[in-house]
């Protein structure tokens, strides 16, 4: 009886476990069945999800490719709008090209032929300041002939209205006449054999001829005379032509204008101690008007002065040369203390009284005598022949003997008289008319 209540209650334990167990079960599987139920609740969605990414991949996807289509009308469109303006910019750059190849040929025909007509008109005036340089040189020496011309004509004017020289002249020519008679006479005499009046002859010839001497050397010491009146005339003349112009440049200075003047005495003052030295003072408004001083003085070359108006080649290197001893002397007077004393040179001045300029006709007194008219009676002949080459009238006469016996050439051959056989020291042609 215990064992079967044993049994009974093994049993309800039993059941009671398998139905506690039964229970679980069933627990479990309600869970697992929810779970299932969440489960293919959540697949159910992920599937709409997937359906609905589908669908939007689908229509991303057309998207994609209707972009893609129109991107690639675009970038057509795009490449065939650069091809164009490519095209059309190449065009304007070939135009520019073509319109820069015709400018610079036209540019350089132009140039071309302005530098040909600039080539020409530099030739042409070249040749026209050649001509004109030639016609002033020409005119020049015309001039210079002329003025040579008029010196001989008024130094013969001088010599044909010089009273004392024409009285010598006169002189001479009588005593030519006398001698040449007396040589003929003597000549006619000797084939005639007359001696009795030959040491007469003989002595009035050596006395005429001794005469004759004295006024050669007085008519050479006149026209030596008036030579050198002539000379210190045209000296005086040359002294009054340079006062004349001293006059007139001491005039411009004196009008000089206030502004210059100003200019000139506020006028580096080393500046115009070199103008001073060089000298160039004449250059010293030039200076003050350009405000030049020492230092750009010393920046200068012969360029700059020639620039300014100095075209004096000598005087543009004395500046230059003198400035740069000038700075030198200042820097050995800085470097050592030395005072420094100068003084200020003169102003250049003119002679007062103004002179005009005369011709040298117009200082000479006209004489006050009439001249001399030759007579017929004193005219210089000869009717004898060249005792040597008997073809030539006789020209030459010879000192101190004073014979009248050979021509011009054959007066020169000979060294002793061919009449008295004297040794000759000097001789003489005759005015034969």
């Amino acid at each position: 009886m215990q064992e079967q209540d044993r049994m009974e209650s093994e049993i309800i334990l039993l059941q009671t476990k398998k139905e506690q167990e039964k229970k679980n079960l069933l627990d479990v599987l309600t869970n697992i069945e929810n779970h299932s139920a969440k489960l293919i609740e959540q697949l159910m969605v992920l599937n709409d999800r997937t359906k609905q990414l589908e669908k939007m991949a689908a229509v991303l996807e057309r998207d994609r490719i209707e972009n893609e289509e129109i991107f690639s009308i675009k970038q057509e469109k795009l490449e065939q709008m650069q091809k164009k303006e490519i095209l059309e910019a190449m065009t304007e750059m070939l135009k520019c090209e073509e319109k820069c190849g015709k400018y610079e040929l036209e540019k350089s025909s132009m140039v071309e032929r302005l530098q040909n007509e600039e080539n020409e008109s530099n030739w042409k005036l070249y040749n026209i300041f050649q001509e004109r340089e030639l016609d002033q040189q020409i005119l020049v020496n015309r001039l210079l002939e002329e003025e040579q011309y008029q010196k001989e004509a008024f130094e013969v004017l001088q010599l044909q209205k010089d009273i004392q020289h024409q009285e010598i002249a006169h002189q001479i020519h009588l005593i030519e006449k006398e001698l040449s008679n007396l040589t003929v006479a003597e000549m006619k005499k000797k084939d005639l054999k007359i001696n009795s009046e030959m040491n007469v002859l003989t002595d009035h010839r050596i006395a005429l001829a001794s005469l004759l001497a004295d006024l050669m050397a007085a008519k050479e010491q006149r026209e030596l005379e008036l030579k050198d009146r002539l000379r210190q005339m045209e000296l005086k003349r040359e002294h009054e032509m340079e006062d004349f112009w001293l006059i007139q440049y001491q005039k411009l200075l004196d009008r000089k204008p206030k502004g210059v003047v100003a200019a000139e005495l506020g006028l580096d003052k080393d500046v115009k101690t070199i103008l001073l030295e060089v000298p160039a003072v004449e250059y010293l408004p030039l200076f003050a008007s350009k405000r030049i001083s020492l230092s750009t003085l010393l920046s200068f070359t012969k360029k700059d002065l020639k620039k300014m108006g100095i075209l004096d080649d000598d005087i543009c290197d004395a500046i230059l040369n003198k400035a740069q001893e000038h700075f030198e002397n200042i820097k050995m007077r800085d470097k050592y203390s030395i005072p420094e004393f100068l003084e200020e040179g003169p102003e250049p001045s003119a002679p007062s009284e103004p002179s005009s300029p005369s011709e040298p006709g117009g200082m000479l007194a006209e004489p006050s005598a009439p001249p001399l008219s030759p007579d017929t009676d004193t005219k210089l002949w000869c009717q004898a022949e060249c005792v040597i080459c008997l073809e030539v009238q006789t020209s030459a006469v010879f000192l101190p003997c004073g014979h009248v016996c050979c021509c011009q050439d054959c007066s020169q051959k000979v060294e002793l008289c061919p009449m008295c056989r004297t040794t000759i020291s000097s001789r003489f042609t005759l005015t034969v008319s």
